[in-house]
């Protein structure tokens, strides 16, 4: 635990970067590598050593760092555009300078004292690497957003892991809209300065991957998400709010209902009044004298559902 709370993990990180005083050779480096990684991997040391790191490396490469040191190390000398990775010598370059400028003050302190110990680190809270290639990047569960949307096929390396964070990252934007009327995470606001909207982002790539990989979309039962997308429509319509959250959760359910799994659930679903269930829902969405502009789209999915549920109907 002392290398987590001492100026040791910087020190190895600088070996790993390639700090000017420290030795440069592959076998360092990668030594360095696999101690951060044994760091990272090991509970008692994970949860300091995780955010610390994060605040140096990209999400996307502490990851790889945890899971494959080796790999990581070569994917950090290498240049990658991808879902997973984005990484170039302009950001290797503002990682270098943020951890030399810690590691000058540090080994300056260290002489001052004339002790060659490490001493207790103490690194201001303001301290990280700010990539500007990444400053309008949404990255959910190591993976970019933006890029994956780009190219879905993607061959992710956990496809699961990302469909998992998702859907975790959609509930909170969801609460965020439905109780607060709109986003309300730093996250979400710097990205909405840009144009951006994290719900949309995140609903379109849930579409996406549900659609590319058919068999990930049975998580969504399997995981509970039905009943929380069919609370969510409820919940939109109670008040009156037609507009994002709404059109998110018909999405959802528009690619859910393809599988039996998810059909089954949704029968599940219903007060003894047969009220919040996906037809009550999806009738006062679609609206009575003015129809919902997605209305086409939610009976489809009404249709869909009684397919899949009773085989093909006239």
């Amino acid at each position: 635990k002392q290398l987590v709370t001492s100026s040791a993990w910087v020190e190895l990180l600088g070996v790993l970067v390639g700090y000017a005083s420290f030795p440069k050779s592959w076998a360092s480096r990668l030594g360095a590598a696999k101690t951060l990684s044994q760091v990272l991997s090991d509970p008692a040391t994970a949860t300091i050593a995780g955010p610390a790191l994060e605040r140096f490396l990209p999400s996307t490469l502490t990851y790889l760092l945890k899971e494959d040191p080796e790999a990581m190390l070569q994917g950090f000398d290498s240049e990658a555009d991808s879902p997973e990775l984005i990484w170039d010598s302009t950001m290797r370059s503002e990682l270098r300078a943020v951890v030399a400028a810690q590691l000058d003050k540090f080994l300056k302190t260290r002489a001052e004292k004339n002790g060659n110990s490490l001493g207790e680190l103490h690194l201001p809270s303001d301290v990280r690497v700010k990539y500007a290639k990444l400053d309008q990047e949404l990255c959910v569960g190591g993976v970019y957003v933006r890029k994956y949307l780009q190219d879905p096929t993607y061959n992710l390396s956990d496809p699961t892991k990302f469909i998992e964070s998702l859907l975790q990252t959609w509930v909170q934007e969801i609460r965020n809209y439905i109780d607060c009327d709109g986003p309300t995470s730093t996250e979400s606001n710097e990205l909405a300065q840009t144009g951006q909207d994290i719900l949309q982002l995140v609903t379109n790539a849930i579409v996406f991957i549900l659609k590319v990989r058919e068999l990930l979309c049975d998580k969504l039962s399997e995981w509970g998400y039905i009943p929380r997308v069919i609370a969510t429509l409820d919940r939109c319509l109670k008040r009156d709010q037609l507009g994002t959250p709404l059109v998110a959760s018909i999405r959802i359910l528009e690619v859910a209902v393809n599988r039996m799994a998810n059909v089954e659930a949704i029968a599940l679903i219903s007060d003894h009044d047969k009220r919040g269930g996906i037809v009550d829902c999806m009738m006062r969405a679609i609206g009575k004298e003015m129809l919902h502009p997605n209305a086409t789209v939610m009976v489809e999915t009404l249709f869909k559902t009684y397919k899949v549920a009773l085989g093909d109907v006239d």
